[in-house]
């Protein structure tokens, strides 16, 4: 059957058109899958958005509408392309590019910002993650925790608690890693519970699956879990034991948040952003969808018998003997791709005034030849808060840690505070100004060495190749300087052996 036009009817495409009144039991709309993101924690989302994981990797987050037939087919041809992750990037990365200055004179400490964290990580490293999620959910908490009082105990001296890493150490929890805090009438934390290890536990033929929590007070912890039995909730303390700090071992970091208290965590101040970025996902997917339907449309014909109807890579459809339409492809109207194009431009626009309100703005440049269209730069100012709240926050890791070991740290941080597009370049023509007045060998190695941190930051093997031929140097300098010296006190003993 066909309508006036000779094209086949509805009826043709859909065995049956009633599916659409219970899309549930239709056997051409399957949803299995999808995932309203407005029903995940708002830091699970976040993070999402900003990794690619979860729901964005298997195209969960595709939203589907009510007459589409083809969703699944959809998500398997999907992609997200992550243009939210260059804009958060953009406001840390440039801080940690660049030189931080971290001196003390505590051995233990010296120690702690080599391995903070007693698996092998730096605290540059460490940082730059932890002041990421920083921005990411305009919170986060660094942790800091000591090992038993009995290992800490049998180390007698600094090298044997460096030896046997008897230190403390660190370790970051989220915000959606916080089961419950407790803040006085000032706002000030009494207490904070996080998530911790979870563990299936087996006893006989039955396995129990336990979420364990930590909490910390200004003096004491405890590891426990929770069982229910009869509709009540029992709590099994595990391990506890006394700190003794007389405060909270947790740096809070509130540098980006709109409040510094928490007695409420404060709204992520990239959520909407990411909103936007889960739309453009997908537009896109839809653009994607529509653009193969128009490649690879459907050729309708006549005359070929009913049993012709059923759509596939290599079947056609058939409008039966009485159509005059001739033989031809059809897909998709172009109005319609052409209108989600359009709509992903606005999107994108939406997300760059997005990012410019936050202080990251879009770059337009060019690399080998490709323009990068989701480049960004922070803006300077953003840049230094970025800056003062690392430093900020290793101060307080170094207090916290002096606690620990009954000991002031001495420690001073100073993160990088320039930031203007030109900066690099100011700084190496200051820098070849002054090698133009001859200043010492040990001045200008310093210098040669500035200009190539500077030059060459973005290639680290160049750098490097650059720095050890620096070193050559200044030794084959330092032994014709030995030399020149010996063959002048052997002259000047000669002098005086002839005088004499």
């Amino acid at each position: 059957m066909s309508n006036e036009s000779g094209l086949p009817t509805a009826s043709q495409l859909v065995p049956d058109s009633s599916i659409y009144n219970n899309p549930t039991t239709g056997i051409l709309q399957d949803y299995t899958g999808y995932k309203d993101y407005r029903t995940v924690n708002q830091y699970d989302f976040l993070e999402q958005t900003f990794e690619g994981s979860r729901h964005y990797r298997d195209c969960g987050y595709l939203q589907y509408t009510d007459r589409e037939m083809f969703y699944q087919t959809r998500r398997k041809i999907s992609y997200y392309v992550n243009v939210f992750k260059p804009i958060i990037n953009a406001m840390v990365d440039p801080c940690f590019q660049g030189e931080i200055r971290r001196e003390t004179t505590n051995e233990l400490f010296e120690a702690f910002i080599d391995n903070c964290d007693n698996s092998g990580t730096s605290l540059n490293t460490f940082m730059k993650n932890a002041i990421k999620h920083a921005r990411l959910f305009s919170l986060n908490f660094i942790v800091m925790d000591n090992l038993t009082a009995d290992v800490v105990a049998q180390a007698q001296t600094a090298e044997e608690m460096k030896a046997q890493r008897a230190l403390p150490y660190i370790y970051e929890r989220k915000p959606q890693q916080v089961k419950n805090h407790v803040c006085d009438a000032q706002g000030k934390l009494v207490s904070i519970t996080f998530y911790d290890k979870y563990e299936e536990v087996k006893t006989g033929d039955k396995t129990d699956c336990r979420q364990y929590f930590r909490q910390w007070d200004n003096q004491n912890w405890k590891l426990f879990y929770i069982v229910r039995t009869d509709g009540k909730e029992i709590t099994i303390v595990e391990e506890e034991g006394i700190h003794g700090l007389g405060v909270i071992p947790v740096v809070i970091i509130t540098a980006f948040a709109s409040s510094a208290k928490i007695k409420e965590f404060p709204d992520p101040q990239f959520y909407n952003l990411a909103v936007l970025v889960h739309g453009l996902f997908n537009k896109e997917s839809q653009v994607n969808f529509m653009e193969i339907m128009q490649t690879f449309s459907i050729l309708v014909t006549s005359g070929l018998g009913a049993g012709a109807k059923s759509l596939g890579p290599a079947t056609f459809l058939d409008c039966g003997t009485d159509s005059k339409w001739p033989p031809q492809y059809i897909a998709p109207s172009q109005e319609g791709i052409k209108t989600l194009v359009d709509n992903c431009e606005r999107l994108k626009g939406e997300i760059k005034d997005e990012a410019k309100q936050a202080g990251v703005v879009g770059v337009v440049e060019s690399k080998s030849g490709i323009a990068k269209e989701w480049d960004f730069r922070a803006e300077e100012q953003v840049l230094k808060e970025t800056s003062e709240c690392g430093e900020e926050t290793e101060e307080d890791l170094a207090v916290l840690f002096g606690l620990y070991i009954g000991s002031d740290i001495p420690y001073d941080v100073e993160y990088p505070h320039s930031f203007s597009p030109t900066a690099d370049n100011d700084d190496i023509t200051t820098a070849l100004l002054i090698l133009k007045e001859f200043p010492p060998e040990s001045v200008k190695k310093l210098l040669w060495l500035d200009i190539a941190e500077r030059r060459w930051k973005n290639d680290p093997e160049k750098l490097q190749e650059i720095k050890d031929a620096l070193e050559a140097d200044l030794i084959e300098a330092t032994e014709i300087k030995k030399m020149q010296l010996s063959e002048s006190m052997t002259l000047t003993n000669q002098g005086d052996a002839i005088g004499e």
